[in-house]
């Protein structure tokens, strides 16, 4: 690198800036990541990179044997700065010993500001148990990823982060609930349950995913996961601030019953899974969901049988991405009403501006619909593809007499922090 420009010429403040940039955007995997290797860079590179506490603030257990001492070396270089701490033991064995690591860290905890817990086993328990009385300042998101947990305690779990945690927004919990202990989520503005079907069948756990949705919570994205089939005299939830709805259902009766459950006059996005079921094509017209302000639409996991009673339930979106190339081939007959089985619903979803999916689009019909919509002074003004498709939908729209933009479709999760 110094052969094609110093960097010893280069401002500190910039090549600090730009090493942090580098490094943050080459993660890909906390499992992977590795302490930063400085042996190939220069003496004036290691000075600055060790002199930048942002660039030790992670810190992640992986291995005891070997994580413990660069642990301490990050903790010693982190200047007292806010930390995130990933603790992954996948090891199916009860018998590790987090002793050492807890009287390491327990001095930092106060600091935390992401945690994530990834285990198979409760040997995470001395961690939780320093955890549950302190007060958090700084912390804005836990990720709790465990396997079956013993049965919930009589008088239900202990809460956790006693002394408060005024700035926790994002809680993700995965797999199954945490029996022993109850995150608090007054403040959340992100809950991601990705639960199995399992663990929402257990009576504790419906109960306590119930209340949750209850409980008042500034809500403004809501993972549920895959719900299970839901009773006619499921209770209603108002959740007001809510933006983003994310969800699967086995069928689009358990589908229609959860979203007449929800009153949400804000929800601007919603993000459905569920799976093919040719019964779809007989049930009765659902009419209109109450969602008033409902613009984009997601359609993931081979949904295709059920886009007519899409076009019936949320007839002003705007927008509309599916996932597959399977569905979105459905999609789009069904939009120029010449699907298969499917009776012709003439002008569908006439606010339609954008429309997107992931995987290759069948470009004949694409080319069709785009034709037939502008015909229809319905035209859709944006496509959204993955790069490698984008150059070839250049070409199908380069030759139209109206304008269509294309750009790259992007999904990024908002648990990525």
């Amino acid at each position: 690198m110094n052969t094609i420009t110093p960097i010893s010429i280069l401002p500190e403040e910039l090549l600090l800036e730009m090493f942090i940039y580098c490094w943050l955007r080459n993660f890909t995997d906390l499992r992977l990541r590795p302490e930063v290797t400085l042996s190939h860079v220069d003496r004036h590179w290691r000075k600055t990179t060790i002199a930048a506490p942002k660039l030790w603030t992670r810190i992640i257990l992986f291995n005891l044997k070997k994580d413990l001492e660069p642990i301490s070396v990050y903790l010693a270089r982190s200047n007292q700065m806010p930390i995130d701490l990933v603790v992954f033991l996948p090891t199916s064995t009860n018998s590790i010993d987090l002793s050492e690591f807890c009287q390491l860290i327990e001095v930092h905890l106060p600091l935390l500001r992401n945690l994530r817990i990834h285990s198979n086993n409760l040997a995470e328990q001395p961690l939780l148990n320093l955890l549950k009385p302190l007060a958090l300042p700084f912390l804005n998101s836990v990720r709790f990823s465990l396997t079956p947990q013993e049965a919930w305690p009589a008088g239900g779990p202990t809460a956790i982060f006693e002394g408060g945690a005024p700035m926790l927004s994002h809680i993700c919990l995965r797999r199954y609930l945490p029996s022993t202990f109850q995150i608090p989520i007054q403040s959340a503005t992100h809950l991601c349950l990705e639960l199995s079907l399992s663990e929402w069948r257990r009576p504790e756990s419906f109960t306590w995913i119930t209340a949750q949705l209850a409980s008042g919570a500034p809500l403004v994205f809501l993972d549920l996961g895959w719900i299970p089939v839901i009773s006619s005299d499921i209770r209603t939830f108002d959740i007001p601030t809510l933006r983003t709805l994310v969800f699967g259902a086995k069928d689009w009766i358990t589908t229609l019953k959860f979203l007449r459950a929800i009153i949400a006059p804000s929800l601007h996005h919603l993000i459905l899974s569920l799976p093919y079921d040719s019964e779809s094509h007989d049930f009765p017209e659902s009419g209109p969901i109450k969602l008033q302000s409902l613009q984009r639409l997601t359609l993931r996991n081979m949904v295709h049988p059920c886009f007519p009673h899409f076009f019936q339930a949320f007839p002003l979106v705007t927008e509309v991405y599916v996932t597959d190339n399977i569905s979105f081939l459905f999609f789009l007959l069904c939009l120029l009403g010449s699907a298969e089985g499917v009776n012709p619903l003439g002008m569908a979803w006439p606010n339609l501006r954008v429309i997107g999916t992931t995987d290759e689009p069948s470009f004949d019909e694409l080319k069709s619909l785009l034709d037939q919509r502008a015909a229809k002074d319905a035209p859709i003004e944006k496509l959204l593809l993955q790069s490698k498709y984008m150059a070839q939908a250049r070409e199908v729209v380069h030759g139209l007499e109206f304008p269509v933009l294309v750009e790259e479709f992007v999904y990024r999760s908002p648990f990525r922090l």
